[in-house]
């Protein structure tokens, strides 16, 4: 649950071709890419207010601010992610939250929409002993990271060999350079490939996740 010292900060880009998931369109097409995007983005927006957090959406590019608001609505707050690159952009937007009196932030991106509401809550509760959290991605990068305001580091995202499967390694050597305690949490699988959609599908045939709008709309897509 939120407190006003807590926030959850996620980033989203305007779902425009050719600039979401373009590792799928080749496979599914680039209208049923953005669609699938835009059903990744509205599920992990919900699961973070089902967990009693009011979303704090980074969004990109620049000029997407009113379209993204009319897209997800006024029951969040938008920031735009500013930065030369990722690292840059993250690194900006934990700056901005401190710099407002936030004790604790965590950042998520969308390409996890089945992520569980507890994964999210864990982040924070860890947050209240460790100097910092990460959710380790299946491909070598990271879903998830958080800090609290008198632990964060900057220094994290410097260097970082984005869209690698050397991210998670080189951002936990840096950790440890500083000398931080990091929490870390269960792997997860983000998705960028088509197996990675088939696997989505295959492993929340059971779940709550079944009636979510990405679900319905790979269920339709692939019968």
């Amino acid at each position: 649950m939120e407190t006003k010292t807590d926030r959850l900060i996620i980033f989203v880009k305007w779902p425009e071709k050719g600039r979401v998931k373009t590792r799928l369109s080749a496979a599914f097409g680039e209208e049923a890419v953005l669609e699938i995007y835009r059903c990744f983005v509205e599920d992990i927006i919900g699961t973070v207010k089902r967990s009693g957090f009011r979303p704090l959406i980074a969004y990109y590019p620049e000029d997407a601010g009113e379209k993204i608001a009319v897209w997800l609505g006024d029951d969040n707050d938008y920031i735009l992610q500013v930065g030369a690159d990722l690292g840059a952009k993250m690194s900006n937007a934990f700056q901005l939250v401190f710099e407002r009196g936030v004790s604790r932030a965590v950042l998520i991106g969308s390409d996890f929409p089945d992520l569980p509401a507890e994964i999210i809550s864990d982040a924070f509760s860890a947050l209240k002993s460790e100097h910092a959290v990460i959710g380790p991605a299946k491909d070598g990068g990271y879903y998830l990271i958080g800090f609290r305001l008198d632990t964060f580091s900057s220094e994290v995202f410097d260097g970082i060999p984005w869209s690698t499967a050397g991210v998670l390694e080189r951002t936990m050597s840096i950790f440890t350079r500083e000398g931080l305690d990091v929490h870390q949490l269960p792997f997860w699988r983000d998705i960028d490939r088509p197996e990675d959609l088939v696997d989505l599908v295959k492993q929340n045939m059971d779940k709550p996740f079944m009636q979510s709008k990405t679900m319905a709309y790979l269920q339709k897509m692939f019968n």
